[in-house]
């Protein structure tokens, strides 16, 4: 009983794998079958986008040097005086660029916890970058920044967020610029 077992289970196994290996055959007179066009749909058109084909880069087309710098983020947030003054706050900045003729998408981020004195807190972030731009004089940047808070992780959680959104011309490449924040929760 045990050998029979065993025996209609190995083949039921060989069975299942010669078949997923049929999925893939190809008949002898047929050229092999291409995948369809790649691309994404632009959620705001709603156009199809077709993703460049890496096939037809050239190899001798020039590297891109990358742009380089940091970004400051200095804050300073007003407190609700309803806010618990146990509660963590949280400040996190980011930075993105992108260029949609070449596809290409940078985002940096950063995260420190903001530092308490009387109805007032401040924080401090540095985001370094180094974004590979074919066109960096032309390329804007969007700049955000938030401070959430929060009582903690055992329930009930309270908490708030506030945010300051920016966009800005990607500056030369080596400049550090600074952006203050004001913010309040």
């Amino acid at each position: 009983m045990k050998f029979t077992s065993l025996f209609l289970s190995a083949a039921c196994m060989l069975g299942l794998a010669a078949s997923g290996f049929a999925q893939n055959a190809q008949p002898k007179n047929e050229s092999p079958k291409k995948p369809g066009i790649l691309g994404y749909l632009d959620p705001e058109t709603g156009s199809f986008r077709i993703l460049p084909n890496p096939s037809k880069v050239t190899p001798d087309s020039p590297a891109v040097a990358p742009t380089t710098g940091k970004i400051v983020f200095n804050a300073t947030i007003a407190l609700n005086p309803g806010l618990s003054p146990t509660a963590k706050l949280i400040c996190t900045a980011t930075a993105a660029t992108s260029e949609a003729a070449n596809l290409v998408f940078f985002t940096d981020f950063g995260t420190v916890a903001a530092t308490r004195s009387g109805a007032t807190a401040t924080c401090s972030i540095t985001l370094p970058y180094g974004w590979t731009l074919a066109t960096p004089t032309a390329d804007f940047m969007s700049l955000g920044f938030s401070v959430s808070s929060s009582t903690g992780v055992a329930l009930p959680i309270v908490g708030a967020t506030s945010q300051q959104d920016f966009t800005l011309k990607v500056p030369p490449s080596g400049t550090t610029t600074t952006q203050v924040v004001a913010l309040s929760i």
